[in-house]
């Protein structure tokens, strides 16, 4: 299955039944620029996040990309978010077919309903 930026508009998503039930949040960030020292050890890091819903659901799953800053200026960042998602922006200029984002599935049996105001929360590592 290949995305194609047609398909991965807001609105292809809306008529699927996908909505954000969450802002945006970081789950794990790296520091590449200073060092092995303050990078986690090679078993690891694994953390708990509280993530406050937005609004009613069922949670099904959580989507995660990732942001690479390449330098000080706000335009030398890279990222796999997913195309008007969390604007009204359109970034399909900004589109490619590769390093794209990662849906994680709970399963038929773990669906989570959430309430909008109150905390979900998850582990990441």
């Amino acid at each position: 299955y290949k995305l194609i930026p047609q398909q991965n508009s807001v609105d292809s998503q809306k008529q699927r039944g996908i909505r954000v039930l969450s802002e945006p949040q970081t789950v794990l960030d790296f520091d590449f620029a200073s060092g092995l020292e303050a990078l986690p050890p090679p078993t690891g890091r694994s953390c708990s996040k509280q993530i406050v819903a937005t609004s009613d659901g069922n949670c099904n799953g959580v989507l995660f990309w990732w942001e690479l800053e390449l330098g000080d200026s706000a335009d030398s960042m890279y990222s796999t978010k997913p195309i008007g998602f969390f604007s009204d922006s359109d970034d399909s200029n900004n589109w490619q077919d590769h390093w794209q984002q990662n849906l994680f599935l709970f399963g038929d049996t773990q669906v989570r309903k959430v309430t909008g105001g109150c905390p979900v929360e998850i582990n990441v590592s």
